[in-house]
């Protein structure tokens, strides 16, 4: 972005998609203000699930995960955050992590699970993982759906990590 120095850069879901991250903060820093704050925002995969475990949930979180890992994409940064924030050069201050839990007749848990692999499906296939046709994404939300709610299952989201930091 143009302009600076700015006084917080945050960016969320972004750093898992480059092959080094602490070098995107680095830059990052050098439009920030003295005493600015750096926050980028990633997700641990590993930590979504069904509680308890049903096996449509655990086959889209297995898709997701191994087409970012074939893709070279950390499907687990988040966790990584404050040692990527080291490596950038700056001082992490703390990190918070937030997972949204979805009861079992919650439609936006199986709705999200569904948008996120609907949205990696061209990964999905372009690294072997599955086929559409064994995806299913136009039926994907109701069958994550009804699978939930047969199971009386909570759909725990990937959990939201950020870990915040300053310039040295």
């Amino acid at each position: 972005a143009p302009g600076g120095p700015f006084d917080a850069i945050t960016g969320r879901l972004v750093l898992m998609y480059v092959p080094d991250p602490a070098a995107v903060l680095r830059t990052q820093a050098g439009v920030l203000r003295p005493g600015g704050v750096i926050a980028p925002i990633e997700f641990d995969l590993h930590s979504a699930r069904s509680l308890p475990p049903t096996p449509l949930v655990g086959q889209a979180l297995s898709w997701l995960g191994e087409a970012f890992t074939r893709a070279g994409i950390d499907p687990a940064l988040g966790p990584g955050l404050w040692a990527v924030l080291q490596a950038a050069g700056l001082q992490p201050a703390g990190m918070i992590g937030v997972q949204p839990h979805f009861g079992p007749d919650d439609p936006d848990g199986a709705a999200i699970l569904a948008g996120i692999v609907r949205t990696a499906l061209p990964l999905i296939e372009r690294t072997g993982v599955a086929t559409a046709a064994e995806v299913g994404a136009d039926t994907l939300q109701q069958r994550l759906s009804g699978e939930l709610a047969a199971s009386a299952a909570v759909f725990a989201h990937p959990m939201l990590i950020s870990a915040w930091g300053t310039a040295r």
